[in-house]
């Protein structure tokens, strides 16, 4: 091979050590983050607490599914750098298409991946089940907690979490119903304009409540049915849903995250690691939003309302990691989603999104009843507008514009928000396309998703490459092992 081996490392100058670790450093801690976040999910299976895990980890092929596909693609990475055959300048040319992961083979892979993991799945649900029923017929070691538990899993276990059975099961049925009493308020985590965000304790866990005061119920039955259907490692889980019917508040029960993008960035800059997001971490959160919205897309969900604000994260459990701003992102924020069921157009119904980050198309029907042509590509808009928020350090879109009629007038015209001079070329031509005023000419989300793969490819293999050439002019060159 052409590789140094670590057990050479040993035998060099320690100035000459760690300029050969730093040319890998980056690929390599982006391989470790990917199995320690598999390693993560594979312990909250193994919990002795299995009743908390086993109800958080309901209907959770999506995450395994991703966990799977990432490692594949970054080993797929890590081995062509670490290929025997391979100079600096071959690895500049491979870099620009790591086989089998663009727009086409995704579909392939992950339809793959979904194959091995049902059957797995409905084994696993079976086994569970007859654990229950048999922790259920002896409840004489339960809490009342821990039988409400059971009660809710084998409710979750007879309407087909996996989605293999022919039984036609409500969506609704997937959220499970939880008493009000049952939820301990701690504090208020904020509020937005269609509901209140608190931070409760259910079944002796820290979960997120979002509550509605005097809420339509047929519009909660709605929001709650779309929520029930939505399942995917980066958009926030929701676990159930509760009616005060003393006070006429309807409420969410999702995931608790640490906080949101916006005060994640604005906390980055301030600390000793700012004041930017390298691009490496911006790809990153950058590509999971997409990896979010093109799984919605897929579902025929259209957001609505895609912006920064719109995306919680938890920080990064590695320390290493979490310096550098790395974070899991997942997009929030569904009330406003609508589900396209059919034909090639849309009727908005209501006003959808914020302004500063909403498709101009969007703007002349407002106050009309008129279809939509691409609603879709309303959100890969305001995804655009929101990739500019991170690459710009949360800046806000048009800042130098107060006024709607005047931020109209100038979107309309063409006005955007301007990106960073150091951003690739690639890079820098995606966002745009995102943004063009003709919805047709706006990418689709498996593109995009496809595309910011193939960047972060190119930019982790040529550093690597630059690091190379910098060993050589050290007097370090790779040695035959």
């Amino acid at each position: 091979m052409c590789v140094l081996l670590l057990a050479d490392l040993d035998s060099l100058p320690p100035e000459k050590q760690a300029v050969f670790l730093n040319c890998f450093k980056a690929v390599l801690l982006e391989l470790y983050r990917v199995v320690k976040n598999a390693e993560e999910i594979i312990q909250g299976c193994c919990s002795q607490d299995w009743l908390k895990a086993a109800i958080k980890l309901a209907n959770s092929v999506e995450v395994f599914a991703d966990v799977f596909f990432k490692l594949d693609w970054c080993t797929s990475v890590v081995s062509i750098i670490f290929s025997d055959a391979m100079s600096a300048s071959e690895l500049e040319k491979v870099a620009r298409n790591v086989e089998g992961f663009g727009e086409e083979e995704y579909d392939r892979k992950i339809e793959e991946i979904h194959s091995v993991l049902t059957k797995h799945a409905l084994h696993d649900c079976e086994s569970l089940r007859r654990r229950l029923i048999t922790e259920q017929h002896d409840n004489r070691s339960l809490t009342p907690d821990q039988q409400e538990i059971v009660a809710n899993l084998l409710k979750l276990l007879a309407t087909d979490p996996v989605g293999m059975s022919e039984q036609k099961t409500k969506k609704i049925d997937l959220l499970l119903t939880i008493k009000p009493e049952k939820l301990v308020h701690i504090n208020r985590i904020g509020k937005g304009s269609y509901g209140v965000v608190s931070k409760v304790k259910w079944l002796g866990q820290n979960f997120a409540k979002k509550s509605f005061k005097l809420c339509s119920e047929h519009r909660f039955q709605q929001e709650a049915e779309m929520l029930a259907s939505v399942s995917h490692p980066h958009i926030v889980q929701v676990f159930g849903r509760s009616v005060d019917n003393r006070t006429s508040e309807c409420s969410l029960v999702m995931e608790l995250m640490d906080e949101d993008l916006i005060d994640h960035i604005d906390a980055f800059m301030k600390s000793p690691s700012g004041p930017e997001l390298e691009l490496p971490v911006a790809l990153d959160i950058m590509l999971q939003v997409a990896e979010a919205m093109l799984y919605l897309h897929t579902k025929k969900i259209v957001h609505r309302d895609v912006k920064a604000a719109n995306i919680l994260i938890n920080h990064a459990k590695i320390e290493e990691m979490e310096k550098a701003g790395y974070v899991q992102a997942k997009v929030a924020d569904l009330g406003e989603s609508k589900i396209k069921l059919s034909g090639a157009t849309y009727s908005p119904q209501t006003q959808a999104g914020t302004t500063r980050w909403m498709a101009p198309e969007l703007f002349e029907k407002e106050k009309s009843s008129d279809e939509i042509k691409y609603p879709f590509k309303a959100d890969v808009y305001s995804y655009a507008i929101t990739c500019s928020e991170i690459l710009n350090m949360g800046k806000l879109p048009f800042a130098d514009i107060e006024k709607q009629s005047e931020l109209k007038e100038a979107v309309r015209k063409g006005i955007r928000p301007t990106l960073p001079d150091s951003l690739p070329l690639s890079l820098m031509s995606l966002i745009k396309q995102c943004w063009d005023a003709d919805p047709s000419m706006r990418p689709s989300f498996s593109r995009i998703c496809a595309e910011l793969r193939h960047i972060k490819n190119l930019h982790m293999i040529s550093n690597v490459v630059t690091k190379l050439k910098g060993m050589v002019a050290l007097g370090l060159e790779r040695v035959e092992a």
